[in-house]
């Protein structure tokens, strides 16, 4: 196993031949995971599917109060489980 650095890890994907754009992606496709802290019972990982980020999106998206546009810039500091 080898860890990288993180400009040695995006120097290594720039020396990739793989053209991501070209992969399909589907909803049940596993996006990202979270470990819960356990409040409920034992901790665990939960699961987020590209469907879960897509709904939380289009929530937001569908708000009348908040307006994304490609000028906007956002920055969180709280964990992966609290994402939305």
């Amino acid at each position: 196993m080898e860890v990288l650095g993180y400009w040695d890890l995006i120097e290594e994907g720039q020396k990739s031949e793989t053209n991501y754009r070209d992969i399909e992606v589907k909803g049940d496709d596993i996006f990202s995971f979270c470990y819960t802290s356990g409040t409920t019972g034992p901790p665990k990982g939960a699961l987020i599917t590209n469907a879960n980020m897509m709904a939380s999106t289009a929530g937001f998206m569908n708000n009348e109060d908040i307006k994304f546009n490609h000028e906007d810039v956002y920055l969180s500091t709280l964990p992966l489980p609290h994402l939305m």
